[in-house]
């Protein structure tokens, strides 16, 4: 038991530093953000969003092995939002609309779509028999 402790509050520990290593990125960046390209910064939150998960995943298989741990998640939490935050604010300004790492293809904003112009639906069936009857 306290190998496999041990191990994953050196997992939790490395998820923290890359937490942290976002964060002093982007507070440094912060006002340059939009001069990264948009798939740079999906990447980054979606690395980000899977660090976070594995950091949550692993708090609480820590507090199950050792209940007296004293790991301060609110702190590492105030940095996962304020960070989603911002890339969510940069990548909208650019026009796509901020998907989750669930949805990991964005979508462009309604104001950055196209519109076409409406199909006549009499028309198309009416080639359609003509190509069946011919």
């Amino acid at each position: 038991m306290e190998d496999e402790l041990s191990r994953k509050n050196v997992a939790r520990g490395y998820a923290k530093r890359t937490i942290t290593r976002l964060y002093q990125y982007l507070e440094a960046e912060e006002a340059n953000l939009l001069k990264n390209h948009v798939e740079e910064l999906m990447v980054r939150r979606d690395r980000l969003e899977k660090t976070f998960n594995e950091y949550e995943d692993l708090c609480k298989d820590i507090l199950h092995l050792n209940p007296k741990d004293e790991e301060c998640v609110d702190v590492v939490e105030e940095k996962f939002y304020k960070m989603v935050t911002m890339l969510n604010k940069a990548i909208a300004q650019r026009g796509f609309a901020p998907a989750s790492s669930t949805n990991s293809v964005a979508q462009p904003s309604v104001a950055a779509k196209t519109h076409l112009p409406p199909v006549d639906i009499q028309q198309f069936n009416e080639i359609r028999r003509q190509l069946l009857n011919s």
